[in-house]
């Protein structure tokens, strides 16, 4: 194959790199900050990745200690504490996950293969942060920051399956091919035939990669995907499961095993592109490595009990403690030894598994920290880490709440819907505070899995209609069932940023969530779009949740409305029609065509 760089500074492809846009913490709701203890117990597992007989036990005394609280439990709970206890819920349920997780055995033959990549990129003296790629950076460089990004997505899905993000991991694996794929088929100039399905499509442009890189049927794998993003039931083995907070043992094993070999075949794509970078370098040893199937880097290997210290998302408490700088500790360490190997043999060694891996997990907080420490530059005294505090107590509280209300809900599409909704929500927020795009496919998600759960609530009998329906619905579909289709228009600005293919309108689709927020301040509404969409569609979830509620606990649901909503239901449809103008006063909005479609790059990429 043959390569040039495209004018447009993306080798292959597109950059899908945006700039930090984290929520301004200014934007962000009051409230107080709650902490529950962390387990900081081992998972114990031996060499084929399985938990000994009595660490099973044990685990199965904890997940019963800290089980969701019944909502009749939940009634005994002065009401002013009632989101701090159900934050406090969430924040047990995850150390839980973080002291009995599992990282699938595969995905440690991806942290071999990426531990060679990095030594090709590190020949090329490739950036490993964000800050080292300026607007002004060659073009050059700026596809050697897209290959680590490439590696970076593979370490970021991983740490979502390690402590129990599934809809997340879904939501990143499913870009990753698709970014991916992109970039395949721009390199073979592959064209899309017309009357190809998504599927078919994806079927069609892989079949150029030689079989050992590509481990499965990828077009089947991207719409299985699909359909857990959508909150819908897949097969998976003998079982057949829908994604919710706390899936059985046996369901998420499946599933992560599942999610690391879809996101195998992106990887191999990219370590590929690694090695037609450093092809120049003369080291036949790594490029022998770059283009070996996974299935080469077959060691035994036994995750370090250590990893779990690293279930803490990147908010504000976590990258500026100690426990922070200690593990930044770490990730400068697999910097040193990735340079001090330079001109030396490649000798894998058990680490490698796990320590590129464990870099990329460091780095997302340093990242973090050091959008942070901007934000606190450009705000001054208005800077405030209170309200972002207060925020996740929110979001936190309004997860739970609806996993709960989930459980006690009786008709199974409505109690599936519920239940995904909740699995998205929680998803779209760890990934909201990473500064990634894919929040919003797991805020897509939410918005679909809300109005799904709001039709059967509402219109049970329509609902019903549409669930049985050969196609199923769209979620522009369910959004304008359930009464909202004023916001059509930013449906389908989530639609757009929920995928990366040809037709794919991002840039637009930005602007439209920035012009969304009313009275932001124009210099810092482009920062604020994502946390914005974000918050209402939490609120909406919030308000469903509520609803739901009140049919069984009238007095919980008016508390919960207090003290976690801040609003009765009066204002709240009052608060939501207005937001509802807004939108369908931007339903003309022009999404233009796709920056990704190859016709709109003639000249500069071909």
């Amino acid at each position: 194959m043959e390569f040039s760089y495209p004018e447009t500074g993306w080798h292959m492809g597109v950059s899908t790199t945006s700039p930090p846009i984290r929520t301004s913490l200014s934007r962000m709701g009051s409230g107080r900050k709650a902490r529950a203890r962390r387990r900081a117990a081992s998972a114990g597992a031996d060499s084929n990745g399985d938990v000994p007989p009595a660490r099973s036990e044990e685990r199965a005394r904890t997940r019963q200690e800290i089980a969701p609280h019944s909502l009749e439990e939940l009634k005994r709970i002065d009401p002013p504490l009632l989101p701090f206890h159900l934050a406090a819920q969430s924040k047990a349920r995850a150390s839980l996950l973080a002291a009995s997780g599992r990282v699938p055995t595969a995905a440690w033959r991806g942290g071999f293969a990426i531990a060679a990549a990095d030594l090709a990129l590190e020949t090329l003296k490739a950036p490993w942060f964000r800050e080292e790629v300026p607007p002004t950076t060659p073009i050059e460089r700026i596809w050697l920051s897209e290959l680590r990004e490439g590696l970076d997505v593979y370490g970021r899905i991983v740490w979502c399956l390690r402590f129990g993000y599934i809809y997340a991991a879904a939501a990143l694996t499913r870009r990753y091919i698709e970014r991916w794929t992109y970039n395949l088929a721009f390199s073979y100039e592959i064209d899309r035939p017309k009357g190809l399905t998504d599927v078919e499509y994806f079927r069609h442009v892989w079949a150029r990669q030689p079989a050992h890189l590509v481990e499965a049927d990828v077009g089947s794998d991207w719409a299985a995907l699909s359909e857990i993003l959508h909150g819908r039931s897949v097969p998976l083995g003998s079982r057949t499961m829908a994604v919710e907070l706390d899936l059985k043992d046996v369901d998420r094993r499946h599933v992560s095993d599942f999610i690391v070999r879809c996101a195998s075949a992106p990887l191999n794509q990219v370590r590929v592109c690694v090695g037609l970078a450093a092809a120049n370098q003369q080291n036949e040893e790594i490029d022998r490595m770059l283009v070996a199937p996974l299935s080469a880097f077959d060691f035994d290997v036994v995750e370090p009990s250590f990893l779990s210290v690293f279930l803490e998302p990147p908010d504000y408490d976590f990258v500026t403690s100690e426990r922070s700088s200690t593990l930044r500790q770490w990730g400068q360490a697999y910097r040193r030894i990735v340079r001090r190997s330079l001109g030396a043999p490649l000798e894998l060694r058990s680490f490698h598994a796990w320590m590129p891996l464990e870099e990329r997990w460091v780095r997302a907080g340093d990242e973090a920290r050091r959008a942070f420490v901007l934000e606190r530059h450009t705000m001054g005294d208005a800077f405030d880490p209170d309200v972002l505090r207060g925020r996740l107590i929110r979001l936190r509280a309004i997860t739970e709440m609806t996993g709960l209300v989930a459980t006690s809900t009786e008709a199974r599409a409505r109690k599936q819907a519920l239940r995904a909704a909740a699995a998205a929500m929680e998803s779209a927020w760890v990934l909201w505070l990473q500064d990634v795009d894919d929040s919003m496919t797991c805020v897509r998600g939410a918005i679909e899995s809300v109005a799904r759960a709001r039709t059967h609530r509402l219109k049970p009998t329509k609902a019903a209609r549409m669930e049985a329906q050969a196609t199923p619905p769209s979620p522009s579909r369910w959004v304008e069932a359930a009464g909202w289709r004023r916001m059509s228009v930013f449906v389908r600005a989530l639609s757009e940023l929920a995928h990366i293919q040809e037709r794919s309108r991002h840039r637009s689709s930005r602007a439209l969530l920035t012009a969304l927020q009313g009275d932001v301040v124009p210099a810092s509404a482009a920062s604020t779009a994502r946390g914005h969409a974000l918050e209402k569609v939490q609120m909406l979830l919030a308000h469903e949740t509520a609803a739901g509620l009140a049919e069984t606990h009238t007095k919980l649901a008016a508390s919960f409305r207090e003290h976690t909503i801040f609003e009765t239901e009066a204002e709240s449809e009052a608060s939501l029609s207005d937001w509802l103008e807004r939108a369908f006063a931007l339903s003309n909005h022009d999404f233009g065509p796709s920056e990704l479609a190859r016709s709109q790059r003639k000249g500069s990429a071909e």
